[in-house]
């Protein structure tokens, strides 16, 4: 992934690469800096759900999720698909809010 000139080792992570998004971002999803980041979002019944690049085994994927952004609770991410991606989701509240945080760390 990090070919062309683009080692993490030797560019700040919190630059914007040429996608618009964090050099970062692209690191901890192991998406090329050079392309789009593939995210999904989508509603389905009352569950609002997000499918994300997560296929690195040098890192842990881990979820919260809010319907107020105040309080967050911990929110399981699945294991990588055929296509390495991962999913995490929430139930949407009666005021139709609903909020995402995907947390990435080493281990």
């Amino acid at each position: 992934m990090w070919d062309q000139n683009l080692n993490p080792d030797q560019i700040d992570l919190g630059e914007t690469a040429p996608s618009g998004f964090p050099y970062l971002l692209h690191y901890a999803l192991d998406v090329s800096p050079l392309e789009n980041l593939p995210i999904e979002l989508r509603v389905e019944g009352n569950q609002f759900m997000s499918s994300f690049p997560g296929n690195r085994s040098d890192l842990i994927y881990g979820g919260l999720s809010s319907d107020s952004l105040s309080n967050w609770n911990t929110t399981e991410v699945s294991a990588p698909d055929a296509r390495g991606m991962r999913s995490i989701s929430t139930e949407i509240n009666e005021a139709q809010t609903a909020f995402l945080e995907v947390q990435v760390s080493k281990k």
